[in-house]
């Protein structure tokens, strides 16, 4: 008998990368969506809500989990655990961060943390996926600034192991494919090289044929702008503290774990840029 799969945040940047992996392979899922419009194959999913996450994952064999960077997101965690023990969910598949350590002593890894202590202690079988940073994000943060020449970070010459977010959600779909492959791993997902903001970027303009400069800014700047933007303090808390990780040299690191996991390479900062080039142009 084949598995009932639910997906939650079905239609972000992991989650609909996910969808597309399943549905190339046939499997069957429901889409967790938090728009009350739902559409077939679509089920309304509140974290605020045990009852209706209680309802939404009953008669679920797995359900994957990833919350959105939200001050309540710890205690949304609280309640999906909490539902899935009443709703006898199976197996828990939860996306996390490269990192992440409810007893660090920055921000982010240690509220990722918590949340992975709770899939720890619920008594539910698990696997933990552990990304470190998008490649999507230099689109999906800094396409402006890469049209207009220049990106501000307050990291210094930090590098990280880029991952795709294609690699990303490869690994999750094998795993909630073949959960019994991977009860209770955790699975820190990388890119297959280290590269700084500057060496990334000089990639990036070597394949639009521009210059693209990189300025290393005070945290206290950068925390400002995100203020001006309008961004929540916690949110603004997260990103200082991922920043304070790179330019301290903590996110350095790759793991063979895409290759393992799905067969194949990691996808090369290269060939992200070379997709993803109408992006920045």
């Amino acid at each position: 008998m084949s598995q009932k799969i639910l997906i939650t945040a079905a239609n972000g940047n992991i989650g609909s990368e996910i969808a597309k992996h399943l549905n190339a392979q046939n499997i069957p899922f429901t889409a967790g969506v938090n728009s009350t419009a739902v559409k077939e194959g679509e089920v309304f999913l509140d974290y605020n809500s045990v009852d209706n996450l209680k309802q939404a994952f009953k008669g679920y064999d797995l359900v994957f989990l990833l919350f959105p960077m939200h001050p309540k997101m710890v205690q949304w965690a609280k309640n999906a655990v909490a539902a899935a023990q009443e709703a006898k969910v199976k197996h828990l598949v939860r996306s996390s961060g490269a990192g992440a350590n409810s007893t660090a002593s920055y921000f982010m890894p240690k509220t990722q943390g918590e949340i992975d202590d709770l899939i720890r202690n619920s008594g539910i079988l698990y696997t933990l996926t552990l990304p470190t940073s998008f490649m999507q994000n230099f689109v999906n943060f800094f396409a402006q600034d890469i049209r207009n020449g220049t990106v501000y970070q307050p990291v210094g010459g930090g590098k990280m192991g880029w991952v795709d977010v294609r690699d990303i959600a490869a690994v999750n779909a094998q795993v909630i494919i073949t959960p019994e492959r991977f009860v209770n791993q955790e699975l820190t997902i990388t890119g297959a090289e280290n590269l700084s903001y500057q060496e990334a970027l000089g990639i990036i303009a070597e394949t639009i044929d521009r210059p693209i400069h990189f300025v290393d800014v005070p945290e206290e700047k950068a925390n400002a702008a995100m203020h001006g933007y309008g961004m929540p303090q916690f949110n603004i808390d997260m990103l200082s503290s991922l920043n304070q990780i790179i330019k301290a040299g903590y996110a350095e690191g790759t793991t063979s774990t895409v290759s393992e996991v799905t067969g194949k390479a990691p996808i090369s900062f290269s060939q992200f840029a070379a997709d993803y080039q109408a992006s920045w142009l």
